[in-house]
């Protein structure tokens, strides 16, 4: 039998649309591969909204291929970049690369 649990106790902050958006948002890639140092290529972006209906915690995550020069036409390379962002709904989230959990490979 399958367990549920209650929704939270909290309702999400009234700004959770422009907090997704802004982790979604090209520029906020670009800030982040400076920030990390990569290369500026990120080929073929993807983002999922993820969302914990036991915690009602809503998340970003970003999944990429980062390639060392540009080159066109190229769809895949040899680093991968995956981000997670910390839980968007929790009042005292703060934007910014502190926030986010990356592996780089």
């Amino acid at each position: 039998v399958p367990h549920s649990r209650a929704p939270p106790d909290r309702d999400p902050p009234e700004d959770l649309i422009l907090r997704v958006l802004a982790l979604t948002a090209v520029s906020f890639s670009i800030d982040l591969a400076a920030a990390l140092g990569c290369p500026m290529q990120m080929l073929q972006p993807k983002h999922a909204i993820l969302a914990d209906p036991s915690t009602g915690g809503i998340r970003v995550a970003l999944y990429t291929y980062v390639v060392p020069t540009p080159q066109p036409g190229r769809r895949w390379g040899p680093f991968v970049l995956k981000t997670l962002s910390g839980d968007l709904t929790r009042p005292d989230y703060q934007p910014g690369a502190e926030n986010l959990h990356y592996v780089l490979r």
